[in-house]
């Protein structure tokens, strides 16, 4: 976390180890954040309005990021030690979707009941599936259920056929199926923040968000460039480029120079989830927090013998400061 730097990403100030009782804590001493999502969504729920758009697909940056049984990917329900930044993903898919309905989209109370809430969206996990989550998972005794349609599981809200479409090729079983971090950004739901005459509902204009660095640059590729680097936005990428070379700083940028980006030896693929998801965090929806924890605080303890058990809820206190349960 020390090595990430992105305006879109609560950064780690520092971190200490303290001891309790013969139990372990990792301190994290995190950039304040003065909201969550669950009271935004709370807001425009008890409003009875639903949230504008423009804000869940930008999710400004004073929206906090708390881990909650929620927003937990099923492999590590299901026990997995060997699991990728996909997890990430799959987070990012609860909380668009909770966004989109106003409440969690798999509200489990503890680890099996969060397990039988997502079997209840995606039908039962084959075993297959099983075994690309967890290799070593030997109960297979879950009752036959069918998926449920997506349309059918927002059907009681006004949600474009885009984001539908996003949020159902972000919550797979399979970790390896869910689309890579560049690839969501390049989704067409997204495609309203490229336009240079969006703003927000107030009118102030969006965050940066085409700020690419070079590592961004050459983990999205000259195809995905061509939709994530709109012609306006061209000035705000980290130079040199490495698909675009021929921009150098203060020249002019104009749109038929942008259309060919130069294909670099150091992208052969894109489907690394590793090293996309870390490096390439420009993803326009990017915080979430606990519907059911609002922390105000800049220091966390996370109890690290927790670890040993991926299905257990990990213990977390707040350090200096109260915790409000809600």
């Amino acid at each position: 976390m020390k090595m990430l730097n992105h305006i879109n990403i609560v950064q780690l100030k520092n971190s200490f180890m303290t001891s309790d009782n013969d139990e372990v804590y990792l301190n994290l001493v995190l950039e304040f954040v003065p909201d969550t999502v669950y009271r935004v969504s709370r807001h425009y729920t008890t409003s009875k309005q639903s949230i504008p758009l423009i804000y869940v697909k930008v999710n400004e940056a004073n929206v906090s990021y708390i881990c909650s049984r929620h927003y937990r990917a099923p492999e590590l329900i299901f026990g997995s030690t060997n699991y990728t930044t996909s997890i990430d993903v799959w987070s990012l898919g609860c909380v668009l979707a909770e966004l989109l309905l106003g409440a969690p989209l798999f509200p489990g109370e503890n680890g099996i009941d969060q397990l039988v809430e997502i079997i209840k969206v995606l039908g039962t996990p084959t075993k297959e599936q099983i075994h690309v989550m967890n290799p070593y998972y030997s109960s297979f005794k879950f009752p036959d259920i069918k998926a449920n349609p997506w349309t059918k599981v927002f059907r009681a809200k006004d949600v474009p056929a885009e984001a539908i479409d996003l949020i159902s090729k972000i919550l797979h079983y399979d970790p390896s199926a869910r689309l890579k971090p560049t690839e969501i950004c390049a989704h067409p739901f997204f495609d309203e923040l490229r336009d240079p005459k969006s703003t927000l509902p107030d009118g102030r204009p969006l965050p940066p968000l085409f700020n690419f660095t070079i590592a961004e640059q050459l983990t999205m590729g000259p195809k995905l460039a061509k939709i994530l680097i709109p012609p306006h936005a061209m000035s705000a990428i980290e130079l040199p480029s490495p698909l675009f070379p021929h921009l150098t700083s203060g020249a002019p940028v104009s749109s038929s120079s942008t259309t060919t980006p130069t294909p670099s030896p150091s992208n052969h693929s894109t489907s690394n989830s590793s090293t996309t998801s870390s490096s390439t965090t420009n993803i326009q929806a990017q915080s979430s927090s606990s519907s059911t924890s609002q922390t105000t605080s800049n220091s966390t303890n996370t109890q690290t013998t927790a670890q040993a058990n991926p299905t257990t809820t990990t213990t977390t206190n707040t350090v200096g400061t109260s915790t409000n349960a809600n």
